[in-house]
């Protein structure tokens, strides 16, 4: 929910115009409290010990689809075409969770680190990457 979250950010204060297109719904007020909701709730169910891999077919697919919505709004809002911004997000969301998960079960495994704790620090760096990203536009 971290790429979400970033274009619900960004939507309400002009910076990704969106008005009048299929993304618009990533703008409303309401789009940004469902957000703001959901969010917390994905970084909480992230330290639990049932949550699924993010590389299983339901969490893939998830990240797969926010990719595409997010990359389309980028795209849409930088005038270029909603087919290449959907296209690099979904790679982006692939990308995002193997590599994601390589890294976290690297450092639980070998390192010993606790797995809480390197979730937290991976969803940190997640949303400081998605700020940064998010102010270039």
């Amino acid at each position: 929910m971290i790429a979400p979250a970033m274009v619900a950010r960004r939507a309400p204060f002009e910076l990704l115009d969106l008005h009048g297109r299929r993304l618009s719904f990533l703008t409303p007020t309401t789009a940004v409290a469902i957000v703001a909701i959901f969010a917390p709730g994905e970084l909480l169910a992230d330290l639990l010990p049932a949550t699924p891999n993010r590389t299983s077919a339901g969490p893939l697919l998830a990240l797969v689809l926010t990719g595409t919505s997010c990359g389309a709004a980028f795209s849409v809002a930088g005038g270029t075409t909603v087919a290449l911004g959907a296209a690099i997000g979904a790679i982006g969301g692939v990308a995002g969770a193997l590599a994601g998960y390589s890294v976290r079960h690297a450092k639980v495994q070998y390192l010993k680190l606790p797995d809480g704790a390197v979730a937290v620090a991976e969803d940190l760096i997640a949303f400081g990457c998605g700020l940064l990203l998010v102010s270039q536009f």
